[in-house]
């Protein structure tokens, strides 16, 4: 039926038969549902009154519509079409914010956009809702779940937190925010008492995340393959990173850099999770400026960095490796100066975090030069080197828990 060209979805004809025609598409109540034709189907008495399960999918649709607006609505306009539930839960993850709030409304409308927009699949499609009290299940017709509706006086609101698809994704929202942000305020460490504190939180945070991924509801079982094979390597590769820290060998035995798991993971594996609904905050950030100041000592040192150790590679004689072990001691030195020096105003919590990284490039400065004194000296030093290993992936781990996305390209 070509709605846009004919108003009301309806042919011509006398103006007695267009009243009748109207009165029948009125009582047939044919809703838009983003772009397509959503027909309310009516079942039997026992899932309810008919104006309940009509009140059910038209709040349904109301918050579609409201959410796929353009221009986009503002916060304030999507929280007031939600239930009570889910302004709850959407307030709950408002504390994962940059600066964190305790508000639906604090959240960007892009955020509620990713949490509230109808999964691919829903547009024009007929649906139907059951009813048992004040709460309604809306669903395609015959086929799976929508979202939810709640019953606030005599009025219904779509409250997908409610519980099915809604509440699951909110909570896998809640579970992978919550994940990031506590992996960002606990950097890899050169300390191996908080090395291992940084695993296990990390391993705590993808294990829910994951757990949520097993119980996700019927209509998104394609969907959950690749981010759950994802989260499952880097599972493997947390316990990989606790086995080292408990056999005592922490710095011999830690997984290499394409295997250890860094939070630049974590950021490069959560972002699938969009797709399902799920969006993932990070928690606080230093400022726009402070940022994009340690984005630019990251791309001035990747260069130098790789050209070390290249030229290592290369060395036929160790004073060569000397000299080159000599640049990285200058590298580490200045990182940890520019480092120290960045300003975090309004991200407290962070402070720490910016610490643990001053201390990594520090070590990881000192560790250089002993490398070059026995260079010179005419000796390997193994134990160093597994150290310098580590104090290198601590500091870019530290880096990029600051919010310096860009020294995740330093390779070490």
């Amino acid at each position: 039926m070509n709605t846009r060209n004919r108003p009301g979805g309806l042919s011509g004809g006398t103006a007695r038969g267009r009243r009748r025609q109207l009165v029948a598409a009125a009582a047939a109540v044919a809703v838009l549902l983003v772009g397509g034709v959503a027909a309310l189907v009516l079942r039997g008495d026992d899932q309810g009154s008919p104006e309940a399960r009509r009140g059910a999918v038209q709040a349904v649709v109301g918050l579609a519509r409201t959410v796929v607006a353009r221009p986009t609505p503002t916060p304030r306009q999507i929280c007031q079409a939600v239930g009570p539930r889910t302004r709850h839960q959407l307030a709950t993850l408002a504390r994962y914010l940059a600066r964190p709030q305790g508000s639906c409304r604090a959240l960007p409308a892009r955020v509620l956009r990713i949490t509230l927009e109808p999964l691919a699949g829903t547009a024009g499609k007929p649906l139907e809702a059951s009813v048992d009290g004040t709460t309604a299940i809306v669903r395609i017709a015959d086929g799976p779940e929508v979202s939810r509706a709640t019953l606030r006086g005599r009025h219904w609101r779509a409250d997908p937190a409610a519980g099915g698809v809604g509440a699951w994704r909110l909570e896998t929202a809640r579970r992978c925010s919550a994940a990031l942000t506590s992996a960002r305020l606990s950097p890899l460490s050169i300390d191996q008492g908080r090395y291992r504190q940084a695993m296990t939180t990390r391993l705590r945070g993808v294990s829910a995340v994951l757990e949520m991924l097993r119980r996700a509801p019927d209509g998104l079982a394609g969907r959950v393959a690749q981010p759950r094979a994802a989260l499952t390597e880097l599972q493997n590769g947390l316990r990989r990173g606790l086995r080292a820290v408990d056999g005592g060998h922490l710095s011999r035995d830690a997984p290499d850099p394409s295997q250890l798991p860094s939070l630049l993971q974590l950021l490069e594996s959560f972002p699938a999770l969009r797709d399902l609904g799920v969006p993932c905050l990070g928690g606080p950030a230093a400022p726009p400026a402070t940022v994009e100041a340690g984005n630019r000592t990251c791309t001035q040192v990747r260069k130098p960095v790789d050209g070390v150790y290249r030229n290592i590679g290369r060395a036929t004689d160790l004073p060569t490796v000397a000299a080159e072990f000599d640049r990285l001691v200058g590298i580490w030195s200045g990182v940890a100066q520019q480092v120290a020096t960045s300003n975090l105003a309004g991200a407290a919590r962070l402070t720490p975090v910016r610490s643990e990284a001053v201390a990594s490039a520090q070590r990881a400065s000192a560790l250089a030069a002993t490398l070059a004194a026995a260079a010179r000296e005419g000796r390997e030093d193994a134990v160093a080197a597994d150290q310098l290993n580590l104090a290198q992936q601590a500091l870019l781990d530290g880096l990029i828990a600051l919010g310096f996305g860009w020294c995740g390209n330093v390779g070490v």
